[in-house]
Parts: structure tokens; sequence; C-alpha cells
């Protein structure tokens, strides 16, 4: 590993060397030089409209590395503008020793980090007997001087640990390990929020990515998904049952007002019929009315008021419906 470190972040060769001297470079270009493009020790160096391409030294799962200006020795760079791959500002424009007694001025000064800008997507963290494995995934996580802080927040307060990231931990520019001791994860709180971010950048001035959340306060446990938060997608879930349970309940609702609706619209018409019924035979027996109470069909009715009216003509049928469902109530009453 130590050998990829030197070939992404300690190289020394370059294709154009300024020594105690001042130049200007107006619409330069520096492309395909795997060996170096530009380097500047004890003088200084403007540059204007530069471009630089492909300057790849082509080492396997780093092809974002590049080799592009070495400044060292108290030289001084003033880098006007660029043109080309450099414009997006992600890839890296110096060496990682920018720092070696070098001036930077214009877009090298300017810019988060002269040499490269890492960015995090991820994280997430394995816990073990004596150990937690924290695991970052992302782009442009070269080996050289990254270094990440543990944040554990517990409402407003925050308390941030920092820790190296050592050569070894790097498999490619898209993903990084660290080790720490779980003691340091278990003694944070249970109801604390504990997140990752990556330190990057000048020395004086350091500047770090976007946070990665490991454990979130609803999780004690400390499992964590990266940047996902297991509380918004559970409040989901629960608004989604919510939604359903209504949608039954109110379809419950409505069969059973259907239902109701035509036992009831047929008990009226059975009551409508056994009326006609009852209204006959007291047309026949204007002088005797009888209600006896029982429950029966309307043709039992109807043989019984038949029945009752050729006995001397002494009382007389009526009954009502009193039930919605079909059944009827029959009131027994003697008239003189």
């Amino acid at each position: 590993m130590n050998e990829v470190v030197d070939e992404i972040c300690q190289w020394n060769g370059s294709l154009v060397h300024i020594a105690k001297s001042s130049v200007i470079m107006k619409e330069t270009t520096i492309s395909n030089s795997s060996a170096g493009g530009l380097s500047v020790s004890d003088g200084s160096l403007s540059i204007t409209k530069g471009e630089f391409e492909n300057n790849n030294p082509s080492v396997e799962g780093y092809p974002s590395a590049r080799r592009n200006i070495i400044c060292s020795d108290c030289g001084m760079l003033n880098v006007v503008s660029l043109k080309g791959e450099m414009e997006s500002c992600q890839t890296h424009l110096l060496r990682d020793s920018w720092n070696d007694g070098c001036e930077l001025d214009g877009m090298a000064g300017e810019r988060i980090s002269p040499f490269f800008i890492p960015i995090l997507d991820s994280a997430k963290m394995e816990k073990e007997k004596d150990s937690a494995k924290i695991v970052f995934e992302g782009s442009l996580l070269l080996p050289c001087n990254l270094s990440f802080q543990v944040v554990i927040s517990v409402g407003d307060e925050k308390s941030i640990t920092t820790f190296d990231l050592k050569e070894d931990s790097f498999g490619s520019e898209t993903n990084v390990f660290s080790t720490i001791d779980s003691g340091f994860i278990d003694s944070a709180p249970e109801e604390a929020e504990i997140s990752v971010r990556i330190l990057f950048g000048r020395l004086d001035a350091q500047a770090f990515t976007s946070m990665a959340v490991l454990r979130n306060r609803s999780e004690p446990d400390g499992k964590g998904d990266g940047n996902i938060v297991k509380e918004e997608n559970e409040a989901k879930s629960s608004w989604f049952f919510v939604v359903i349970i209504l949608a039954v309940v109110l379809l419950i609702v409505l069969v059973v007002s259907v239902i109701a609706i035509i036992r009831w619209r047929s008990a009226k018409e059975e009551a409508r019929k056994y009326k006609e019924i009852v209204d006959d035979t007291i047309k026949k027996d204007p002088k005797v009315f009888e209600m006896v109470t029982m429950e029966m069909s309307p043709e039992e009715q109807w043989r019984r008021a038949e029945k009752e009216a050729e006995k001397k003509n002494e009382e007389r049928i009526k009954k009502s419906a009193c039930e919605k469902l079909g059944t009827f109530r029959v009131v027994r009453a003697f008239v003189e």
C-alpha cells in the first residue's frame, strides 16, 4: 500500500520544471504525461487558461488520480483560469505535498482543497467483539492525508472526535474502512445520533464532507445504513397502514348500510301488502276488530283474519308491521 500512496500522493516527475525564475503561461496544454505535468520550486508561475488532461499514473483502483502540478520550496503559484477537466474543480490540481513552502493564489488558493475534493455518499458500521468497523463509500477517496470525525449528537449538544485513516484502510477511491474501539460507540447515550464525516484539504484550513449517519436516535443497537433515516420510513409505513385500515372500515360501513337499506325497503313492502289484506278483512266485518300478539307471516294473518271474520262477525282483524326485518307483530284487542 505504501507504493500506491507514493504513486498517488508523493510523485516527483514533471514534463516541465521551473526553478528560480518567473514564468507566465497562457493557453498552455499539458496532457498524457504519466510521470507528471509541471513543477515549480523557488520560483513563481502564473497560469491563464491552462489545460491539464489525462496526466494519469494508471494506479489500479484509483482512476481519478492525476499528476498535474508540484509546487514546493518557497514557490509561488497563481492559477488565473483553467479549462478542460480541471474546470469541474473535482480532479486534483496539485500534488499532496503542495504545502511544502508554496504560496497559492487565484483558483489554487480559493478552492477548498487544491489537491482533491472527496465526496462521502454513505457509511455503515459493523460491530464485532471489541471493535467497530466503519465502512465509507463515495468518490475521490484517495489515500492522501485523509482523516475522519465521529460526531455524537444529543439534542443540540455535539461531541466530535477525530481519527486517522491509515494507509491500509484504502481499498479503492470509492471504498475506505477504519476500525475503532467499540467501547467508544457503546459509551454514547442510547438517545444519541452517531454520524461520521471525512476531513481533507489544506492543513491550515481543513474542510470536511457531508455527514453520513451510522446510528439514528431510534437505533440504540448501533446498526445504521448510511444516510437513510429509518424513523422517516417507519412513519411512512405507519401512515400507510392507517390509510389501509380506514379504507377497510369505510368499505364495511358502506356494505352494511346497503344491506340495511335493502332489508328496510323489503320490510316496508311486506308491511304495505299486509295492510291491504287486513283492510280487506275489516271491510267484510266493520263491527268486530281483533288484534293478536304473535309473529306470523302475512299469509297466515290473512287466513286467520278470514277465519275470524266468518265467526259470527264478532271480531275484526288488524295487523301492523313492527319490525323492518320482515317479521310482524300482531296486537290483539277486543272491541265491543
